[in-house]
């Protein structure tokens, strides 16, 4: 019986002084403890700061990398605030085994000592900021993606360029994987998120759509023009066909004249040529300017749009006939003024398509899928009246068995005012 008391009293006493020492607080950081695979149990915050400074500094980047392919961007960490908090991590430390009552404190620095406890290095940065560095050198990265596109048309033969993708730089996911939380010491480079962005328009679609011409329309440049006039119409005509070539119209989608081929400047190029402009007096005004005769290619394109059933949105009529056309089939354009427009009511895509023959011949191409190729009819009159002349057009459209789809639509109406005497704001 002794013996057992004696033991007892041992094994109280030891328990109590295991507790005390639990209990009692030294002002060090509880043993067990680590910063960032550095010990530091044992150590005051002062000795432990200076520890985990001298060990940790070293192995922190200055500088972050971006990459992507074999291109290389750095950026200091002074350039967004990159700070590392040793002294945070420290305290997080210092504070880890020292939070509850005394029991859980107890119990705290005793799972310390026997399983280890790990503290992560918190750092900060200007997110902002960074966001924005790499928004200006994604600016070397992004590109938009790139339709398949018609190069050349001979004859019936198409010759293709093919898509592209197009590259984003994901800045904000980019911006996280720099400034991650959690891992140490932090990536001295960084890919960057880049995220692709398909093309509305790929090659093998072009291959299978674009395989009959649907309409084709020529005027003559040369009638009734000679010398320095005939050469410059068709050398600003010469210039807007390079730029209407190979526009891709798909189903739904509608052409602007003006959207899609821009202003004609004389500092792109284009020279002065005969216009002809009705004055509110009625008297029509002819007169050099840049870029005449483009009106001769919105007309044979208005033409071509009709014979290939294509939807009309906008178009109006000259101030007085033209001689390349029939009342009521020519069309008449003016940047910021006047427009001409249609609308791919087919479907498939359409590619719209021009040449210049010899400076000569204005031929314009609609270029679809078989399955949209109509018989179509043009009908129009023409008639004298007491203020003027004019005309209307229609047009039917058979299936090419003969189907009729629509009979007599009426397509528009053309009144030409006499003039007065010689020289409206509507251009030639």
């Amino acid at each position: 019986m002794r013996y057992l008391v004696f033991t007892a009293i041992c094994a109280l006493t030891f328990t109590l002084g295991a507790a005390g020492g639990l209990l009692h607080d030294d002002a060090r950081i509880a043993e067990g403890v680590w910063i960032e695979r550095v010990y530091v149990g044992g150590l005051t915050q002062e000795a432990a700061l200076q520890k985990v400074r001298s060990e940790l500094a070293p192995r922190c980047p200055e500088r972050v990398e971006l990459t992507v392919d074999i291109r290389r961007w750095s950026i200091a960490n002074t350039k967004f605030a990159r700070v590392y908090h040793f002294d945070q991590a420290v305290q997080a430390a210092y504070q880890a085994t020292r939070q509850g009552g005394p029991l859980a404190r107890a119990r705290a620095r005793l799972r310390s000592a026997e399983k280890g406890l790990a503290v992560a290095v918190p750092s900060s940065a200007d997110q902002a900021r960074l966001e924005g560095l790499i928004g200006e050198l994604a600016q070397a990265v992004d590109r938009p993606p790139r339709d398949a596109r018609v190069t050349d048309v001979i004859g019936t033969q198409l010759y293709f360029e093919p898509e592209a993708d197009g590259l984003t730089v994901n800045v904000v996911q980019t911006a996280a994987k720099v400034t991650a939380t959690g891992v140490f010491p932090p990536p001295a480079s960084v890919p960057l998120v880049v995220q692709t962005a398909a093309p509305k328009v790929r090659m093998a679609q072009l291959q299978e759509s674009l395989n009959a011409v649907l309409a084709s329309f020529t005027t003559s440049m040369s009638d009734g023009y000679y010398g320095v006039m005939r050469a410059n119409r068709a050398h600003n005509v010469g210039l807007l066909v390079e730029r209407f070539n190979g526009r891709l119209l798909l189903p739904g989608e509608e052409w602007s004249f003006n959207n899609d081929l821009g202003e004609r400047r004389a500092e792109d190029g284009f020279k002065e040529s005969v216009i002809f402009l009705r004055q509110p007096d009625g008297t029509i005004e002819e007169r050099w300017s840049t870029a005449g005769g483009i009106c001769q290619l919105a007309t044979t394109v208005f033409n071509a749009a009709l014979k290939a059933n294509l939807q009309i949105t906008q178009r109006g009529n000259h101030s007085k006939t033209v001689h390349y056309v029939q009342p009521a089939r020519d069309a008449t354009v003016y940047y910021g003024v006047q427009d001409l427009k249609f609308r791919n009511s087919l479907t498939h895509p359409v590619l719209l398509w021009g040449e210049l023959r010899d400076n000569l011949d204005l031929v314009i191409s609609i270029i679809g899928d078989r399955s949209d190729d109509y018989e179509v009819d043009l009908d129009s009159d023409f008639w004298y009246g007491r203020a003027g002349k004019g005309g209307s057009l229609w047009r039917t459209v058979k299936t090419l068995d003969g189907q009729v789809l629509k009979e007599r639509e009426h397509i528009c109406d053309s009144f030409y005012p006499y003039e007065k005497e010689k020289t409206s704001t509507t251009p030639d």
